[in-house]
């Protein structure tokens, strides 16, 4: 149906299930959305956003399911398909779900999200190379304590296809994160994206400590587009991280 907008706005208790396009799409800030099911999405489970607004409040989602979204697979993973996608949203924080079964990535925040929290999830079975979770062209971020299981089809030589990305983004902490059987571990990428309401889309600053990768997973690390991106080797982190056998590590454009 259409978007719903306003302010200050609580979906408790929802059921949303078999519809063409997106399950639950808002404008708006101060959202509280919890004790959810959204299934068999033709496109998306949520859509969600208000805008770029530093001095937002912010929103929650807790406490809820999201499954088997673009489940015909008539979108490609990389055009706003799977489980969800955030945009400019500000101090948003999602915790305690369950995102499965996608043809695209299962928790997705995508341009100008700043300030947002992912905690206490388990995101698992997501396919055609995309990501667990996955925070793209935008700000700050803390990714904690998740389980993410069977994010598949990642190509090594990239890192899209992986438990945990961090794409042409700034100031994000991954850490406490389990992370089994997925195409790659944990990936950060720069790319030219640009900017947006918050500058340049720049890979800098983001720590990735604590984490534990096991399984099947190839590797885990950063990677760039081309030589102008250099400083993504000097501005970001991996330490205290937990790696199974064999599993390759990207630095510098080599593995």
């Amino acid at each position: 149906g259409n978007t719903i907008s306003g302010r200050d706005v609580i979906l408790d208790g929802v059921n949303v299930h078999h519809n063409d396009e997106v399950g639950i799409k808002t404008r708006i800030d101060e959202i509280v959305l919890r004790n959810f099911v959204v299934s068999y999405q033709g496109r998306l489970g949520l859509s969600m956003g208000h805008g770029a607004d530093p001095n937002a409040v912010g929103g929650l989602v807790e406490d809820g399911v999201i499954d088997n979204c673009n489940h015909e697979r008539r979108y490609s993973p990389g055009n706003e398909a799977g489980g969800t996608k955030f945009w400019q949203s500000t101090n948003l924080v999602i915790r305690n779900v369950e995102s499965h079964s996608h043809y695209g990535p299962g928790i997705w925040a995508d341009k100008d999200n700043v300030g947002w929290e992912v905690a206490d999830c388990h995101v698992h079975d997501i396919w055609d190379g995309a990501a667990g979770i996955f925070q793209e062209i935008g700000g700050s971020c803390h990714i904690h304590n998740n389980l993410i299981e069977r994010a598949l089809e990642g190509a090594p030589s990239w890192m899209y296809g992986a438990g945990i990305v961090i794409g042409h983004s700034q100031d994000g902490v991954i850490e406490n994160n389990t992370i089994r059987d997925c195409g790659n571990g944990i990936g950060l990428l720069q790319q030219d994206r640009g900017s947006g309401a918050y500058g340049l889309h720049e890979l800098r600053n983001n720590v990735i400590g604590s984490n534990i990768v096991e399984g099947s997973s190839e590797g885990s690390g950063v990677v760039r587009a081309d030589a102008d991106f250099g400083f993504v080797f000097d501005t970001n982190t991996f330490e205290g991280n937990t790696y199974p056998a064999n599993h390759r590590f990207a630095w510098n454009n080599q593995w």
